[in-house]
């Protein structure tokens, strides 16, 4: 069995952990930089690690090395970053495999192949498509090509986080998330990047705002990936009573232990229409990198 340790303690790093085979990997743990990460003397972890992070330990990078793991993944999706970790494995004199986790990534997405098996399904479900939170839209091309029949709402500030959504995430200590974070994007990018542009309309600015004129409108699909609590919660709101049967919301960051918010959201959005007498969500986490989970309606 391949012994691995994971170098880099944070969100990818844990995202890369949940999928690891545990019939062909022994996981030793992570290795990071930041001593405020690694494991207490006493075997305990730091007391900032959130529980549902695991209790994997995590150590300086000589010690992982010391620990003559048959591979290290580096988890650092900058290139740059990543390249750096690996001159200090080199330095620490690992010579065991290194493997670099952005070339994975950029080749494979458990997101986009779910996406494709979803909208197959999605065929005889009446309604129109949205996303909240566009970012540079990765995923909003993919819903135009493989929905190109449905209206496509986008919905983003196209300027990154903006600071009302910040006070709660402060509060509760939901996130470390800066105001104007992920603003490199612009509407004309997006745009450009579409399949069927037509069918896409723009709802630029601070949401739930940007929903009015929408309250009579019913979805077959939504991608929900706002990455805070108060445009998680206020889309769970807002879209899904308005989902048809049938249809389907991708909740992006659900298990993503850097925007902790977007977990908490749903779960509070759950409590309120259980306490109301509806049903249960029905969610399936996906495991992939960006932590997402489907909710069938």
């Amino acid at each position: 069995m391949k012994k691995i340790v994971i170098a880099g303690a944070g969100a990818t790093g844990k995202a890369a952990a949940r999928l690891m085979n545990p019939n062909r990997v022994e996981f030793l743990g992570y290795a990071d930089n930041d001593p405020d990460t690694w494991t207490e003397p006493d075997g305990s972890m730091p007391k900032h690690w959130d529980s549902s992070d695991g209790r994997m330990p995590v150590f300086s990078v000589q010690t992982a090395v010391e620990l003559k793991p048959d591979e290290f993944l580096i988890s650092a999706l900058d290139k740059e970053r990543a390249r750096a970790i690996a001159e200090q494995l080199k330095v620490c004199r690992f010579y065991g495999d290194i493997v670099q986790l952005h070339d994975i990534n950029e080749d494979f997405d458990i997101r986009s192949r779910c996406l494709r098996d979803l909208a197959e399904r999605l065929t005889d479900v009446q309604g129109d498509a949205a996303e909240v939170g566009v970012y540079r839209g990765d995923l909003a091309w993919q819903i135009n090509e493989l929905m190109p029949e449905r209206d496509l709402y986008l919905f983003d500030t196209f300027e990154g986080f903006d600071e009302a959504d910040l006070v709660t995430e402060r509060a509760y200590a939901l996130s470390n998330a800066e105001a104007g974070e992920f603003s490199d994007t612009s509407v004309g990018d997006v745009l450009c990047r579409m399949i069927n542009p037509i069918k896409c309309h723009i709802r630029k600015g601070h949401f739930p705002e940007t929903s009015e004129g929408l309250e009579n409108k019913k979805f077959a699909f939504v991608s929900m990936d706002p990455g805070l609590y108060e445009p998680a919660f206020a889309g769970m709101e807002f879209f899904y009573p308005r989902i048809n049967e049938g249809g389907i919301m991708i909740v992006g960051n659900f298990s993503n232990t850097r925007f902790r918010g977007v977990r908490q959201a749903v779960r509070d959005y759950e409590r309120k229409i259980v306490s109301e007498g509806e049903a249960p969500l029905k969610m399936v986490p996906l495991g992939d990198l960006h932590g997402s989970c489907v909710i069938i309606k």
